[in-house]
């Protein structure tokens, strides 16, 4: 089949990691954005049954599906996409929710993934 109008490969999406208690009690928000492969529909599918039965974790479908970012570190300096580093990253809480949720938002839309939380 040929790729129809409109049709992508991958999907990139704005995303922020929402760090929560600071020094001063507010929030602090770390947006950035992240490249997923985007999903046939029977492949999304099949993704979120294996996630419901507890067959596929975080850090799993990030190998899989998440494609690149444009994250920095605290000196402002684009870090790395590397399994290695998508495996660090995964290691801090609020990244590991904006990423999981960047990608479940691709499979479910805005508007469920917002619901869920």
């Amino acid at each position: 089949m040929p790729i129809l109008k409109g049709a992508k490969d991958s999907i990139r999406l704005k995303v922020t990691a929402v760090f929560e208690e600071t020094a001063d009690s507010r929030e602090l928000k770390v947006p950035f954005h992240a490249t997923y492969r985007s999903l046939k529909t029977s492949e999304a599918r099949a993704v979120m049954e294996s996630v419901q039965a507890g067959e596929l974790g975080d850090e799993e479908l990030m190998k899989r599906y998440l494609q690149g970012w444009d994250l920095t570190d605290e000196d402002n300096q684009l870090v790395p996409f590397s399994e290695q580093e998508v495996s660090e990253v995964m290691e801090i809480r609020p990244y590991r929710k904006a990423l999981v949720d960047g990608f479940l938002q691709t499979i479910l839309g805005k508007k469920a993934v917002l619901a869920k939380n």
